[in-house]
C-alpha cells in the first residue's frame, strides 16, 4: 500500500481518457504540489527548478515521455501512471478531436490539405499517427516517421512492468481509476467526463482501406495494448468480490455524481 506523499508521473497519451484522469488528480493533490506540462519540452523544464523546487512537487502531469523520473534521483518513492486505449479507437478520436479544434496546432494542416483518416495517418504530420503510446513510453516521440521498432516496443514493455503502479485501460477506466486510487490513497476518485471529443464514428464505420492503413501504422501499439489489457484484467481476477463489490458501489455513486453534473455546472466532489 502506498500513500499521498508519493511522487507521481502521470503519462498523458492523447485521447485515452487522460483529462478526465488530470482532473482527479486535480481535486486530490494541491496546486503548488503539481507541475503541469503541455508537451515534453516543457516537462524537461522541470530540471532547471531548484532541488528544492523539486522536491516540493508531488505530482508531474501531462504529455510527456516516460524518462522524467531522473528528475529525483535521491527518491525510491517515484512511480508513473498512464491510460492506454484501443489504437484504432484512439486515432479516430483523435483525428476528429483535432478537426473540431481550431487552435489546435495540427487543424489547419488537416484543413488545408483535406486530409481524411487515412491520409492523416499515413502522413505522419504529428507522432501521434504511428505507434503513438509505444513512442512515449519506450521515450521514442522523436523517432521518424514508419521508424518504431520491436525494440521500442519490448522497452515500453520494460518500463511498464519496473516502473508504473497501475496500467490504466481506458476501456476499464473506473477499475483502473479504483486501482489508483488503493494505490496512491487518493480521498476522492469521483469524475464527470472532460475533453470529450464528441464524434459517433466507430472502427465498424471506417472502409477497409482505412482500417489497414491504421493497423499497419500502429502494429506495435496493438500489441502493447493487448499485453497491457490482459495483464489488467488479470489483476482485476486476482481481487476477487471485494474488487467486485467495490466497483459496485463505485459506479453507482459515480453515476449519480455524472447526472447532477449534468444538471449543475458546478459540484463538490470532496
Amino acid at each position: 500500500m502506498k500513500s499521498n506523499t508519493d511522487k507521481l508521473l502521470f503519462i498523458h497519451i492523447p485521447k485515452t481518457g487522460g483529462s478526465t484522469l488530470q482532473s482527479i488528480l486535480d481535486r486530490n493533490y494541491n496546486r503548488n504540489e503539481v507541475f503541469n506540462v503541455q508537451n515534453n519540452r516543457k516537462a524537461l523544464e522541470f530540471g532547471n527548478l531548484s532541488i528544492e523546487e523539486r522536491q516540493a512537487k508531488m505530482v508531474i502531469k501531462g504529455h510527456m515521455a516516460f524518462g522524467h523520473h531522473s528528475f529525483f534521483p535521491q527518491e525510491n518513492n517515484v512511480s508513473y501512471i498512464t491510460m492506454l486505449r484501443e489504437p484504432i479507437k484512439r486515432l479516430i478520436s483523435n483525428y476528429y478531436f483535432i478537426l473540431k479544434q481550431k487552435n489546435h496546432h495540427t487543424h489547419q494542416k488537416l484543413v488545408d490539405n483535406d486530409y481524411s483518416l487515412k491520409n492523416y495517418v499515413e502522413s505522419g504530420i504529428i507522432a501521434n499517427t504511428e505507434n503513438a503510446q509505444v513512442r512515449l513510453l519506450s521515450n521514442n516521440i522523436d523517432a521518424a516517421h514508419g521508424s518504431c521498432t520491436t525494440v521500442m516496443l519490448d522497452e515500453a514493455k520494460k518500463n511498464l512492468e519496473a516502473h508504473f503502479s497501475v496500467i490504466g485501460i481506458n476501456e476499464y477506466f473506473d477499475e483502473s481509476i479504483l486501482l489508483m486510487q488503493e494505490h496512491y490513497q487518493w480521498k476522492s476518485p469521483y469524475y464527470l467526463r472532460a475533453n470529450v471529443t464528441g464524434h459517433s464514428v466507430k472502427p465498424r464505420d471506417l472502409d477497409s482501406e482505412t482500417i489497414e492503413t491504421i493497423t499497419a501504422y500502429n502494429k506495435l501499439d496493438i500489441e502493447l495494448y493487448e499485453w497491457s489489457k490482459n495483464r489488467l484484467e488479470q489483476l482485476i481476477a486476482s481481487r476477487g468480490d471485494e474488487f467486485v463489490n467495490r466497483l459496485s458501489s463505485f459506479q453507482k455513486k459515480n453515476k449519480w455524481i455524472q447526472r447532477a453534473g449534468k444538471i449543475k455546472n458546478q459540484i463538490t466532489f470532496r
